[in-house]
């Protein structure tokens, strides 16, 4: 039972991230916003990563190299996520920090795929990955509420990308992070239906917010 609900879970992230690509593809020319116009790029990746993980987590068609591709599409969407954020901050003070700060995390993540078989979801480099966007949209919460703009932030695109990115890390981070633990210690937890859905459910939230945004970069009054 737990296998089957988890399952459906994780078919409903694949369509709502199908969605998501499908929607920005309409939304690229009513767009006023030049970052919400490139964030194309990033569904676009999301799609051809998600495809062969849907096609053979469901034994439909099974293919060799999806999850290497899963695991190597970290560098990908962590560069990108942290590039957009740093991006959509009013503030750019603390910036060469930050860029450190990424640089480090980047470094950190490479040596853990380098280290590790590609053929099976590295967590620890998933770990790092969600902790470090974390860190990333606290920072760019922090500078939002300390100098909020005009307009409505609800209306703001950049807030919908950053909350939907802070809750699918706040969600996974805690499991992915010591589920190699857990894996070694031999403990059971695949009849835990919460645990094993978190991750999906996270980036479920995360995607239907980029939906959300998009459809607020299609106001001109939004900067």
């Amino acid at each position: 039972m737990a296998y089957l609900i988890s399952l459906i879970v994780f078919n409903i992230q694949c369509l709502i991230i199908a969605g998501a690509f499908f929607y920005s593809l309409k939304m690229y020319y009513k767009c006023y916003h030049r970052y919400m116009k490139s964030f194309i790029l990033f569904t676009t990746i999301a799609i051809l990563v998600m495809i062969p993980m849907a096609l053979s987590t469901n034994k439909i068609y099974n293919i060799s190299f999806a999850y290497k591709l899963n695991n190597l599409s970290i560098l990908f969407n962590y560069t990108y996520l942290v590039y957009f954020i740093l991006k959509s901050m009013g503030d750019r003070k603390g910036n060469n920090i930050f860029i450190l700060a990424y640089v480090v995390s980047l470094i950190a993540i490479i040596l853990l795929l380098v280290i590790n078989n590609l053929r099976f979801p590295i967590q620890s480099a998933f770990a790092l990955n969600h902790f470090g966007l974390i860190f990333f949209s606290i920072i760019f919460l922090l500078k939002l509420f300390q100098n909020i703009p005009e307009q409505l932030i609800t209306s703001i695109p950049s807030f919908w990308v950053v909350m939907g990115v802070l809750i699918c890390s706040c969600l996974s981070f805690p499991f992915i992070s010591i589920l190699d633990f857990i894996n070694k210690t031999g403990i059971n937890y695949k009849n835990n239906i919460l645990l094993l859905n978190l991750p999906n459910i996270g980036y479920s939230i995360m995607y239907l917010f980029f939906i959300k945004a998009f459809k607020c970069s299609t106001k001109k009054q939004v900067i």
